[in-house]
């Protein structure tokens, strides 16, 4: 049932996307955060809990809706290893830039433990 003073059907069409953080903000400056997909490293510009956006380098096309499987690394080392959905694809002057949902949750706070621990080392 829907009650038009709380929007009615326009909510069920809402959705919550989790708030993204650009990488050279969220880590050590010294960080190196990628997508490797293929054996190409693309480096990551920003992530959430659901998700990243990389900017793709080596000129492939992405196609939205597609699985790729790849790893997202940090400091080289790999944090996860999966399949991911291709979700957008945003035209850049440098090249195109690839949103990707992870279908899982990024611990953000574990990466974050992770780059704390390298820059340490």
């Amino acid at each position: 049932m829907s009650d038009p003073a709380i929007g009615g059907g326009a909510v069920r069409s809402a959705f919550y996307r989790p708030a993204r953080q650009r990488v050279r903000e969220l880590f050590s400056k010294d960080a190196e955060c990628a997508f490797v997909c293929e054996g190409v490293k693309h480096p990551v510009v920003d992530l959430s809990a659901g998700g990243f956006l990389f900017a793709a380098v080596n000129g492939q096309i992405w196609h939205p809706d597609t699985e790729v499987e790849g790893q997202l690394v940090l400091h080289g080392e790999s944090v996860l290893d999966s399949k991911f959905r291709v979700a957008r694809v945003e035209a850049y002057p440098t090249g195109p830039r690839v949103g990707v949902d992870a279908g899982q949750t990024i611990d953000l706070a574990d990466l974050l433990e992770l780059d704390a621990e390298r820059t340490f080392l």
